[in-house]
């Protein structure tokens, strides 16, 4: 379990996801009245490999006070749950992930799986 900010360095790249920075949520009336703030985690992975790592072998998900995040998705932001494409050699790709989260501060876990490979989690107050 790493702390928000911290890189995890393993055999095909490093990982690290920032430590969240405040973020307007869009209007949606599905969304829970008492999810009211937003909260951005930048979710960085660089390939250290000679193969192209598949954007398509990576899962992103979140808790929030232990239960599932409402995730926020903006293309045209940068904004989502996936890497928007694979990652060449020598080269990373940047993403941002954002949840809703409700008026007080929350324990917030940030998951992160690569196909065949024990996942990797983040976690803090936000």
């Amino acid at each position: 379990m790493m702390k928000f900010g911290e890189e995890r360095t393993g055999k095909r790249g490093v990982v690290s996801v920032g430590k969240p920075a405040g973020y307007d949520l869009p209007a949606d009336p599905q969304r829970s009245k008492e999810l009211t703030r937003g909260a951005k985690f930048t979710v960085t992975v660089r390939n250290t490999t000679k193969k192209a790592l598949e954007a398509s072998a990576f899962t992103f998900a979140a808790t929030t006070n232990g239960a599932a995040s409402v995730s926020i998705t903006d293309a045209a932001k940068g904004i989502g749950d996936k890497l928007p494409a694979d990652v060449l050699p020598g080269a990373e790709r940047t993403f941002g992930f954002v949840v809703a989260l409700p008026a007080n501060p929350a324990e917030v876990t940030i998951k992160v799986a690569y196909q065949g490979v024990n996942p990797l989690y983040w976690t803090g107050t936000a």
